[in-house]
């Protein structure tokens, strides 16, 4: 980029873009459980919830409103070692705040999210 005054002088800048694409480490493993933050947050009506396993673990990622009440289940089961995504349709739930909770044998992870229709 280079900007000119009245005067003639100029400056430039130069800056160099790196494109990476949210799956690039698809591949990695993480070093313990991870719970990232959703994404869109605020969302409506469907959210990305995206998480890591450092071994292959029994994984359980529900949905808790502000009571504390597990009001949807998204998996339970077995899952490999790695990054994983999965997607919540809260279609059919009303606005309000409520918790993605992953579970495993070895810890609880918790963030909060925002469905706003």
């Amino acid at each position: 980029l280079t900007v000119y005054g009245l005067s003639g002088a100029h400056s430039s800048v130069e800056q160099e873009f790196i494109h990476a694409d949210v799956d690039q480490y698809s591949d990695a493993i993480p070093k313990d459980y991870v719970l990232h933050q959703n994404y869109p947050n605020p969302f409506n009506p469907t959210t990305t919830i995206r998480y890591g396993v450092p071994r292959l673990s029994l994984v359980e990622i529900d949905i808790v409103d502000m009571n504390g009440r597990c009001i949807e289940t998204l998996f339970k089961g077995e899952q490999t070692a790695g990054y994983h995504s999965i997607t919540w349709n809260a279609e059919a739930k009303p606005s309000n705040i409520y918790f993605i909770r992953m579970k495993t044998g070895e810890d609880v992870k918790t963030v909060k999210c925002v469905l706003l229709k």
